[in-house]
């Protein structure tokens, strides 16, 4: 039934024969802004965000390229030593942590295997506000091999705080070493309606 959101193969049956299926379910994510790499740059700024959400997501989509981008995210154009990241990355069995300081931005504290695609997930809760220090939250995903059923799933799970005193207006992703973005790969920016 609609409220339970699990059909009786008799209701599925009524329904197609009356046209009554339920509303698809709506995103609680809006599309605000995003890019389509060529691999000529590994630099992606979001300016002038407005400040009616509760959250925004940035979501990365790397394609496989043989010098894979590894990216920073900064927030309102600050590249001083104003982030603090507490990491904990996991491949197959093993896990490792790490709480680097004094960063020059949310760094993607592992290198990206090449040829291998990825997807990077950063949420920025609270990032209207003036009166606290920004979090961010970041998650990584990717496989250690291309086909085959041995692959191990590479994640990483970071939380950082940016110490700034002004709500958070623009997002830089910017590369951390001299590797672009590769070619159809898209960086989006998404809000939650507050």
């Amino acid at each position: 039934s609609v409220a339970s959101g699990v059909w009786s193969l008799g209701e599925v049956a009524e329904a197609s024969r009356d046209a009554i299926w339920p509303q698809p379910a709506q995103s609680a994510f809006e599309y605000l802004s995003g890019f389509t790499a060529d691999g000529s740059t590994g630099t992606f700024s979001f300016t002038s965000l407005p400040q009616t959400y509760k959250t925004l997501r940035l979501v990365i989509n790397a394609r496989d390229t043989s010098t894979q981008y590894r990216p920073t995210i900064r927030l309102n154009n600050d590249s001083s030593s104003n982030y603090r990241v507490a990491n904990i990355m996991a491949e197959n069995a093993s896990y490792i942590t790490y709480v680097p300081t004094s960063l020059s931005g949310i760094n993607l504290n592992t290198i990206p295997i090449p040829n291998h695609p990825y997807t990077m997930t950063v949420d920025f809760p609270g990032y209207y506000s003036t009166a606290m220090v920004c979090p961010v939250l970041l998650w990584f995903g990717q496989s250690d091999q291309t086909t085959g059923g041995g692959s191990n799933p590479i994640n990483l799970a970071s939380g950082g705080l940016f110490n700034g005193s002004a709500a958070t207006t623009r997002i830089d992703v910017v590369q951390l070493d001299s590797n672009n973005l590769g070619a159809s790969s898209t960086v989006s920016l998404f809000g939650i309606a507050a």
